[in-house]
């Protein structure tokens, strides 16, 4: 199941190394040369030919902080994060994280452009709301009347299939490594896997996805292992011959230990933009290094898929 050290070069751009010995590290390679691919891809939603040129960037795996110092005190024990530095992937890997054909299912990830017409209202109420503690209770029905042509929009352009659910303006501090909060503890999680539906392992392919629009003022970014729940299940078994627990909390934990070098995806989303992701169903979150304002966001469920694309390809 392992690749020789000869490809190592191919798949990192660099020279086999003592480092490169962390679990996970050929995995990746592996992953991405699978056919059919085993993994959720990046998906062109704006069907440019330079999509790939994008800023992606590759972390050098994961590590947990199983008793935080005092710069990581905000976490709970045990919270996983990309570990840095991180890097642009080679042009290999590159052609192989992107998929340019339309998709019909929700395993995907993708960034798509949002027309400024459909944003500046919204943007107003936001930027005229200076007590971002007001912005975060801001009730989804207050900004209702402000996004129904935006709903109108992702319905024509990304095709679900029932109308989708607003969960709201959210607010996250800047500079965070990942932004979202155990609710219990008041603490960062970390890496993490959303549970909406609360769906077996076995059926997280079937729940809704989510599109998040950066309606703040810097850039954000997306933090996703580029793998769907199953698939870290099956891996692990075939890795140690025993079939690991399969409760939804434990599946990434359990895959991120035993394969700290396996790489985070890291997508950039600008002021404007909105990134589609299957949350329930990848383990992921969101960062604001490098921000110096809070990140502003509306989140919408819903069944989201880019068949537009293949459309636009197959002309």
């Amino acid at each position: 199941m392992r690749f020789v050290d000869g490809w190592k070069a191919i798949f990192t751009g660099r020279k086999a190394s003592s480092q490169d010995s962390a679990p996970g590290r050929e995995l990746w390679g592996e992953i991405l040369a699978s056919v059919p691919p085993r993994f959720i891809p990046l998906v062109n939603c704006e069907d440019r030919a330079d999509a790939a040129n994008d800023p992606v960037f590759l972390s050098d795996g994961t590590t947990s902080l199983q008793q935080p110092d005092a710069d990581k005190a905000e976490y709970v024990p045990g919270a996983f994060l990309p570990k840095t530095p991180w890097r642009k992937p080679t042009d290999w890997e590159s052609k192989r994280l992107w998929q340019n054909s339309g998709v019909t299912n929700v395993d995907f990830v993708g960034v798509a452009s949002i027309p400024n017409e459909l944003l500046a209202e919204l943007c107003r109420v936001v930027n005229d709301t200076s007590d971002k503690d007001t912005l975060r209770q801001l009730d989804p029905r207050r900004i209702r009347e402000h996004i129904g042509p935006l709903i109108d929009y992702l319905r024509d352009r990304f095709a679900y299939k029932s109308e989708p659910f607003n969960h709201g303006i959210h607010v996250h501090r800047h500079g965070r490594e990942t932004v979202t909060l155990d609710t219990a503890s008041g603490k960062y999680l970390g890496l993490h896997l959303d549970s909406w539906e609360r769906y077996s392992v076995q059926a997280r392919a079937r729940s809704l996805n989510r599109i998040c629009v950066n309606i703040g003022a810097e850039p954000r970014h997306f933090l996703f292992v580029n793998l769907p729940l199953m698939n870290l299940v099956r891996l692990l078994e075939e890795e140690s011959q025993e079939s690991p627990d399969r409760a939804s909390e434990s599946v990434g934990a359990a895959f991120m230990s035993r394969f700290p070098g396996y790489p985070i995806v890291k997508v950039r989303v600008a002021p404007g933009e909105a990134y589609i992701a299957p949350t329930d169903n990848v383990i992921h979150d969101a960062s604001t290094v490098g921000s110096q304002s809070p990140s502003i966001t509306l989140t919408l469920r819903g069944w989201f898929t880019v068949p537009a694309v293949q459309a636009r390809s197959a002309q």
